[in-house]
C-alpha cells in the first residue's frame, strides 16, 4: 500500500504539457490572439487550423470592411422609413454579404 501511495503523489506532483490544437472556424484574428496569449500564459504551444496566409487575412479584413460598408448604407437609408432607397440598399448589401461570405468560404 505503501508503493501505490508513493506512486500516486509522484504522477500527481507532474505536472502536465500539451500543445493546443485551435480549429478556427470563422476567421476571427481576435479569437487567435487571445488564445494565443492563454496558451502562452500558460507554457502551451498554440496550433491554428487553418494557418491562413497574410493575404487571404487582408482579403478577408477587405471582405468584411466592404459587408460593414454595405449595413452602414442600410441603416443610414433606412433609418426613418421603407423607401424605395432603403429597399434598394437592402438588396445591395445582402448581395454584397452573400458574395463575400461565399469568397470567404472558399478562400
Amino acid at each position: 500500500m505503501k508503493h501505490v501511495l508513493i506512486i500516486l503523489i509522484f504522477f500527481l506532483g507532474m505536472s502536465a504539457q500539451a500543445d493546443v490544437l485551435f480549429v478556427d472556424l470563422n476567421n476571427s484574428p481576435t479569437e487567435v490572439e487571445a488564445a494565443e496569449r492563454a496558451a502562452e500564459a500558460r507554457g502551451e504551444r498554440l496550433i491554428v487550423f487553418p494557418e491562413l496566409s497574410d493575404e487571404t487575412l487582408h482579403q478577408i479584413k477587405a471582405a468584411r470592411a466592404m459587408v460593414t460598408g454595405a449595413q452602414l448604407i442600410e441603416r443610414k437609408k433606412c433609418r426613418d422609413s421603407m423607401s424605395d432607397s432603403c429597399a434598394e440598399a437592402k438588396l445591395r448589401g445582402r448581395a454584397k454579404i452573400k458574395s463575400q461570405t461565399f469568397s470567404t468560404i472558399f478562400i
